[in-house]
């Protein structure tokens, strides 16, 4: 339907396993800005400590207005399926905007991703790991790139190991709690998934990550903002082009107004 100047296309299914299909809506802007005529897109998926997943809620629709279509993604929760199910899934929503890039006027060479606290965490290893077969998984369009232009991530767990330590675990039990359901079991018997699925375990020299994006609220009492602040060193060291904001009062969920223009002129800088 057309709302506006937008072209939205409800339910378009990106992924099946078995009897069960994944769904993410379509939000495409009439009016392409680039020379040729096709549109960026980005790739949202939302939070919810890896147990909800509501595409309906707070996508990131401001970037319509500016020309880049948005892709609101369900992915597969913890109750569903462990991680890294939802890396699977996230993967394979590129692949499908990639794949069918030419029947809605995408650029299969601009696509983004933009998640917020877990959905962060997908957008991140979405980023970060298009070399790894292991976290590909069989949703659909095999052999197609997942690689992202660009990702943006707002407050994101980043290093799953780590909320194990004692200190972490006693200051942010909720999101140990959260992390011990997404592997299935307690931390430490999950040591190397819990490193396979960190994205500062896969930040190197050896493979350059595209452009990147992090914001986190320095209140945050869900993910301490050193979760982000230990990503961006690890970035920078590696040579990454690799932006940090505070939000100085911002909890783990801030108002959007705050942040909607960095996010905006990030999109248009990368994408």
């Amino acid at each position: 339907m057309l709302t506006s100047d937008l072209n939205v296309v409800r339910d378009v299914e990106y992924a099946r396993y078995g009897e069960r299909g994944l769904q993410l809506d379509l939000y495409i802007p009439q009016r392409a800005l680039s020379p040729n005529g096709l549109l960026p897109v980005v790739a949202w998926f939302v939070g919810g400590g890896w147990m909800l997943c509501d595409r309906k809620v707070v996508a990131p629709l401001f970037l319509t207005e500016h020309g880049i279509a948005v892709a609101s993604v369900t992915y597969r929760v913890s109750a569903a399926a462990k991680a890294p199910a939802s890396i699977h899934d996230a993967k394979a929503a590129i692949r499908f905007l990639r794949a069918n890039a030419a029947q809605y006027g995408f650029d299969p060479g601009r696509i983004g991703a933009f998640g917020q606290s877990s959905g962060g965490h997908l957008a991140l290893m979405t980023a970060l790991t298009p070399h790894l077969p292991e976290l590909e998984g069989d949703g659909g369009n095999p052999g197609v790139s997942s690689a992202v232009a660009c990702i943006a991530d707002f407050c994101a767990p980043t290093d799953l190991r780590r909320v194990a330590e004692p200190d972490m675990r006693a200051q942010y039990s909720m999101l140990h709690d959260l992390t011990e359901k997404y592997l299935g079991g307690p931390i430490a018997d999950k040591a190397e998934l819990a490193r396979l699925i960190s994205p500062i375990a896969h930040v190197s020299k050896d493979v350059r990550p595209p452009p990147l994006l992090i914001i986190h609220g320095r209140k945050d009492s869900v993910v301490p903002i050193s979760e982000s602040e230990r990503m961006h060193a690890a970035l920078q060291a590696a040579g990454a082009d690799a932006e940090f904001f505070v939000v100085e009062d911002g909890e783990h969920v801030w108002n959007w107004k705050l942040t909607r223009e960095r996010a905006i002129d990030f999109f248009l800088r990368t994408l």
